[in-house]
């Protein structure tokens, strides 16, 4: 970008950029949308770095800015740093399991408030219940789940109305 591109213009073509990335992501960015929303921020605790990343440039694609975690540990330690506005949650991890997480996420003050959503591979019912019962606010499938998908039911659980 030349020293002379606007902010604005330089967040449309980022998106447009992330857009190419993702392939399938059908995200149409609005430069009024871009250039007054304040990006919310989102936390990714998932050890799959590949589906991490499609999921994380789809959301960047749709102005939100995205934290990573690759482990539980890490996860735990920017959502007490960083407060993001949503968190998404794998439940199978090497260190500590997303339930677990979730648990010490909801005990502790600092972060007891803040929105866990559960993104896992395993849809039995049992999980799915024991999650919510612990405070998460839904649980999504992984396998169900497209670049269009994720920013889709982000905005809804942060109840932003729907980009066109």
């Amino acid at each position: 970008f030349g020293l002379t591109a606007s902010f604005e213009e330089y967040c449309v073509r980022r998106s447009e950029l992330y857009h190419s990335i993702a392939g399938d992501l059908t995200y149409q960015s609005s430069r009024s949308t871009l250039s007054y929303r304040m990006a919310k921020k989102i936390l990714i605790v998932d050890d799959d770095s590949g589906l991490v990343e499609i999921f994380k440039a789809a959301l960047e694609g749709a102005a939100y800015q995205v934290l990573v975690a690759p482990n539980g540990k890490r996860g735990l330690e920017l959502a007490k740093q960083e407060l993001p506005d949503l968190i998404l949650l794998d439940i199978v991890m090497p260190d500590i399991n997303g339930t677990e997480v979730l648990k010490l996420l909801k005990s502790d003050k600092q972060t007891e408030n803040l929105k866990v959503a559960i993104i896992t591979n395993f849809g039995q019912e049992e999980t799915i219940q024991q999650t919510l019962g612990l405070g998460a606010i839904e649980v999504l499938l992984k396998y169900n789940l497209g670049t269009e998908d994720i920013v889709s039911k982000v905005g809804t659980l942060l109840h932003e109305p729907a980009s066109n």
